[in-house]
């Protein structure tokens, strides 16, 4: 499972189509330092998919409702439509017209047509991923988020659908100009891989106050506590305060435990916490020197 290579193929119908670069820990280099060395969950979401980036540099502006202006910085024109009209056979020329224009090609933006407030932009991207993979698109993951506007979120079957994606923009704050560059260090949205099962399957969700009645119960309870010994009371270098210290290390030596060689998961176990063995001495007792205090 571990070795599995996972396959995310990105087509351009545009030659300037949205930059895809792969995500990593760092947000390059804006990410919390305390994050990135010791916390794993953080570092985990940090690199898990993909970043996206604008295709073209433009200046947008919403006004309230429907209402945009906007600069375009440079050009984003219509290069598709040679593009795919030179690929595409015979038969489908004569209804080429109607989904990609002469002189247009495909809508790069429309403005408050999905909702007020809402902007589409043209990724010139289809993406294509391995059976029962698809792509969820959102905001970027632990960048600083931008104020004036967020991704409305997504989940792309990029299984099968092999189709240009548009991005949607809701803008939230009024007549404050937004300036989007294609070489942003800042990604504009991300892509995360989704398992079809995760959305398809039938979930149960069951809540209940931890407890030790039946045996999955207990091993919640037995992890649970098994962890927080090993993490708090092993002898850890890690000082919280100058009264306790941490091991930081707990979380990426439980997982390999918990975890196959192939990277599948064992189940819930938890080898105990070494903890040093300390012989029995018996304490000597002093002659008390009567005090007229006691």
């Amino acid at each position: 499972m571990r070795d599995e290579t996972l396959n995310l193929k990105v087509y351009h119908t545009h030659p300037s189509a949205c930059r895809v670069e792969r995500a990593e820990k760092t947000l390059k280099d804006t990410a919390v330092p305390g994050g990135v060395k010791w916390c794993m969950p953080y570092k985990l979401v940090n690199s898990h998919g993909f970043w996206l980036y604008p295709p073209a540099d433009i200046e947008i502006t919403w006004h309230g409702g429907k209402d945009f202006t906007y600069k375009m910085l440079e050009d984003y024109g219509p290069e598709e439509y040679n593009h795919i009209s030179s690929l595409i056979t015979a038969r489908d020329v004569k209804d080429f017209e109607k989904w990609c224009s002469f002189g247009n090609g495909r809508t790069k933006y429309t403005w408050g047509s999905v909702d007020v407030g809402v902007v589409q932009i043209y990724t010139g991207c289809i993406f294509k991923t391995d059976p029962n993979w698809c792509m969820q698109i959102r905001s970027p993951v632990n960048f600083q988020r931008r104020s004036q506007f967020f991704v409305m979120e997504a989940l792309i079957e990029t299984d099968w659908l092999q189709y240009d994606i548009w991005l949607n923009l809701v803008f939230t704050e009024k007549l404050k100009p937004v300036v989007l560059r294609k070489n942003d260090a800042m990604p504009i949205a991300q892509l995360v891989p989704i398992h079809r099962q995760s959305f398809t399957s039938d979930w149960s969700l069951s809540t209940e106050m931890l407890n030790n009645t039946t045996q999955e119960d207990k091993d919640v309870l037995n992890f649970y506590v098994g962890y927080n010994k090993r993490k708090f009371a092993s002898g850890g270098k890690n000082m919280i305060n100058k009264y306790a210290n941490k091991d930081s290390t707990t979380y990426v030596k439980v997982k390999k435990e918990m975890l196959n060689k192939d990277g599948s998961c064992k189940g819930r176990s938890i080898t105990p916490a070494r903890t040093k063995k300390v012989l029995f001495v018996k304490p000597k007792v002093k002659n008390k020197v009567p005090d007229d205090k006691q």
